[in-house]
């Protein structure tokens, strides 16, 4: 029981000391994007992954994701990718 006890104020120790900055890269950029720019993050991943596997090419893809998304949406989105990836090498690299 002791042994439980100790073990378990040990875990919450290393808990209450972790910062924002001990969370992988990945959930810190995830964490920083607003509800919307997920969505839109989301749908393009959805796109693209279901016209890949039917055979199209990357670039027949994210044409084909364009038109169906519209201009607007697709700028976003890719400007959304572009911020995250910046932030993930900025978070694991310095870059």
């Amino acid at each position: 029981m002791i042994s439980k006890l100790s073990s378990l104020e040990k875990r919450v120790c290393v808990l209450e000391s972790q910062s924002d900055y001990s969370l992988p890269a990945e959930e810190m950029v995830i964490d920083s994007l607003s509800d919307e720019e997920l969505a839109l993050i989301e749908m393009f991943k959805f796109e693209h992954r279901k016209l890949r596997n039917s055979g199209f090419s990357d670039l027949e893809a994210i044409d084909m994701i364009k038109d169906r998304m519209g201009s607007e949406s697709f700028e976003k989105a890719i400007a959304v990718i572009e911020r995250a990836d910046h932030k993930y090498k900025y978070l694991t690299q310095g870059v």
